[in-house]
């Protein structure tokens, strides 16, 4: 009976964690498509500081996404490999390198947010 109720309690932690990662997920390509879009949509132009600015709200924006992503996967490494090994990918970046790997958005994040403070097009998400 303990076994029972230890392997639901597992598998309901690996449900929510699917459902959280699924999400942020969701949220960063939606935040990458507004980008692309806005990207396409000025393409070949000269920008006025106004566009230029729009751009740059949504590279912050996709990147505070992205942000987001690496600070849960970090916080929730050994539940982040267990899911990806569970959906067949056998090649996984360590958690060093996955820390880097965030540290490096973070800081691009975080320049380009305090940019954009003091501006009509803040990075809020």
């Amino acid at each position: 009976m303990l076994a029972a109720l230890s392997l639901s309690g597992y598998a309901q932690a690996e449900a929510e964690f699917e459902k959280a990662y699924l999400q942020i997920m969701n949220d960063s390509n939606w935040a990458q498509v507004a980008e692309y879009q806005v990207r396409q949509l000025l393409e070949g132009k000269t920008l006025n500081e106004a566009q230029q600015l729009l751009l740059k709200q949504k590279q912050c924006l996709a990147l505070a996404q992205e942000n987001r992503f690496y600070a849960f996967v970090n916080a929730r490494f050994p539940e982040y490999q267990s899911y990806m090994r569970n959906q067949g990918f056998t090649k996984l970046y360590s958690a060093q390198k996955m820390t880097q790997e965030g540290s490096t958005v973070q800081a691009k994040y975080l320049v380009l947010r305090q940019e954009l403070q003091m501006t009509d097009y803040p990075c809020e998400q």
